[in-house]
């Protein structure tokens, strides 16, 4: 009953699928996997890696990552692992912490923790997006250059550099309408605010994209959950833990703007991982 009723609510092909996605805590988008070798490996849990370069996952047991929930990982234009991150230490494709990559402000029981964001028209510079755990902090970036450590990467001196606070577990990417520049999205603790950041080849936007829309994010843990972008950037959506509901926003890729919330019956008990079908018509 509640797959039809959400359907007409928001009068698009979403279908509420359960299960199909295990591996939420990646933080990756399945599309870009398919269609960006950027995304060919991923590292995630306790020391676990999977690698999708020859077009299927293949378990990698090299990884030195723990992490209870969020992480990141990021390989180059010909699939080529870079490194990875918990949101509080960076490691190199050797699997060694980069000299300057401990001490980030994310959180290994973080949601979402942390976010690579490769800089627009640059061909060594990342971004890494971090959040709290608790709703305890603030959206910071630290600078990642892979010209460093002989190719092998390191933090600059641009280090937790903080946006905006306090901010939820929540953080996402997806790409400006130009196809170019990157929209680094975040909800703010205690607020229905979402701030939205513009990434281009001037570097990282420090004044956000404002848009009050839909529920107030408190009360017990309602900080932990997924917000994900549709491939195609025309929506969000936010599970909202003990709320147990979940919201879904039309985006404005061109603006930043987020609105027009559409929430589903709070029926689904301690909701957390979300994901969008490659088709951008289902969640």
């Amino acid at each position: 009953m509640f797959i039809n009723i959400f359907h007409k609510i928001i009068n698009l092909k979403f279908i509420i699928l359960s299960g199909i996605f295990t591996l939420l805590v990646l933080n990756i988008t399945i599309t870009r996997a398919q269609q960006h070798k950027e995304s060919n490996w991923w590292y995630f849990g306790n020391y676990a890696g999977l690698n999708f370069s020859s077009g299927s996952p293949v378990a990698v047991t090299d990884g030195a990552m723990y992490t209870n929930q969020g992480c990141s990982t990021i390989s180059d234009s010909s699939g080529n692992l870079l490194f990875y991150t918990n949101g509080v230490e960076v490691w190199n494709k050797n699997h060694v912490v980069m000299p300057n990559g401990s001490g980030l402000l994310g959180n290994a029981s973080s949601t979402q923790s942390a976010i690579i964001v490769k800089k627009p028209g640059s061909g060594n510079i990342y971004y890494i997006f971090t959040v709290p755990a608790c709703g305890n902090g603030n959206l910071t970036y630290s600078v990642v250059d892979m010209n460093l450590q002989g190719g092998l990467g390191d933090i600059t001196g641009s280090k937790n550099i903080p946006l905006s606070g306090p901010v939820t577990e929540r953080i996402t990417a997806v790409k400006h309408c130009n196809n170019t520049d990157i929209w680094v999205i975040t909800h703010l603790w205690n607020a229905n605010t979402f701030h939205v950041y513009l990434v281009n080849a001037a570097g990282v936007n420090p004044i956000p994209v404002v848009s009050n829309v839909g529920s107030i994010h408190s009360g017990s843990s309602n900080f932990m959950g997924y917000l994900k972008a549709s491939p195609d950037g025309s929506k969000l959506a936010c599970a909202i833990r003990y709320m147990n509901l979940f919201e879904i926003f039309d985006f404005n890729a061109n603006t930043g703007m987020v609105s027009n919330p559409m929430t589903s019956p709070a029926i689904y008990s301690l909701i957390y991982g979300i994901e969008f079908s490659p088709d951008a018509s289902k969640l």
